[in-house]
């Protein structure tokens, strides 16, 4: 399948200094960190597509948020990440003349796929002392003041902690006959391997990545998730079927 960039708003780099002691986190638009990405089949017809099926909450994958916690139970609460977004995600594509099926992937063209990963990130950053890489430069002069060889000014080296966690939304939108033959396979051929070269191959036609920082305030992380979905479809107006 070929596949190619169609936008980048911005570039995202998880940059640790955004949340070290060198710099206050008020200062810091976490905005400017976030992008959209959007993948597609450029041979395909989306005009061929009518219906979609969504699978009923995202799924999570998250190095830090277990199962049952305060935040899992959070995330698929009635009002929280999980439905806002399968629902602004359905929104959006019904906007496009989509028709949703409801009951049943059996009856639709495309199946949209939602999958959400979270990952902290933490370290250390060492450095050593301004005149570290430099022993004996002032050892001619002024070594009677104490500044001999390998003890020079000592405080301006150090360290520095930082600590992060992204989030990665990702849309999919695969081709309905392709998933069912691939779920057929699976459900009826003992010892199923779905990575066989001779198993049916699933098709993707379209995908959408929304990558940012996440912060300490929920609204406003969650008001950045709901424009990068919008974004993500407005620079793919290809699969507008009206």
């Amino acid at each position: 399948m070929m596949k190619r960039i169609t936008k980048m708003l911005l570039v995202f780099i998880a940059i640790a200094t955004i949340t070290t002691s060198c710099y206050k986190t008020e200062t810091v638009y976490y905005e400017d960190y976030d992008m959209v990405l959007t993948y597609y089949d450029t041979k395909f017809d989306f005009t061929t597509y009518k219906t979609f099926y969504i699978r009923d909450s995202v799924g999570m994958i998250s190095d830090y948020i277990k199962v049952d916690d305060t935040n899992w139970k959070s995330f698929y609460a009635p009002g929280g990440a999980s439905p806002q977004i399968r629902n602004e995600v359905a929104r959006q594509l019904k906007a496009y003349g989509y028709t949703q099926v409801m009951d049943s992937l059996q009856d639709a063209d495309v199946a949209i796929n939602l999958v959400a990963t979270l990952i902290k990130t933490e370290g250390a950053v060492y450095y050593p002392g301004y005149w570290g890489g430099y022993p004996g430069y002032w050892g001619g002069y002024y070594s009677g003041w104490g500044w001999g060889y390998g003890s020079y000014y000592p405080w301006y080296g150090g360290s520095t902690y930082y600590q992060y966690k992204t989030a990665n939304l990702m849309v999919e939108m695969a081709d309905g006959d392709s998933l069912r033959s691939l779920i057929h396979y699976i459900e009826n051929t003992p010892g199923a391997d779905p990575t066989d070269p001779n198993a049916p191959t699933m098709k993707y036609v379209w995908q959408a990545f929304v990558n940012g920082i996440q912060t300490e305030k929920n609204t406003y992380d969650m008001e950045r998730i709901l424009n990068g979905i919008d974004q993500s479809f407005k620079q793919s107006e290809y699969l507008k079927l009206n």
